[in-house]
């Protein structure tokens, strides 16, 4: 997956308010990084790894057998929803 651009943090002060919770632009900012950064692991990711809409993952284990190695995750939440690509 392409980056365009660059995802900067928020300023390191201003990343958790008093309840211990990420400020709105911190929660943002990882938010934004779990989009872009794509994942990998070791069997099909379905039922077993959550992340949010469009998150790619490999496969590690099944990488030498083309075509079923790359997922993309097609509902918005959960662990369900990932789809060979």
């Amino acid at each position: 997956m392409a980056i365009i651009g660059k995802v900067s943090p928020p300023n390191i002060l201003d990343v958790i308010i008093e309840d211990g919770k990420p400020t709105q632009d911190m929660s943002g900012w990882m938010n934004n990084l779990s989009i872009i950064a794509p994942i990998s692991g070791n069997g099909s990711p379905e039922g077993a790894v959550e992340a949010p809409f469009l998150v790619q993952y490999t496969d590690i284990d099944a990488i030498e057998n083309p075509g079923t190695f790359q997922y993309i995750k097609t509902t918005r939440s959960g662990k369900t929803g990932w789809k060979l690509t």
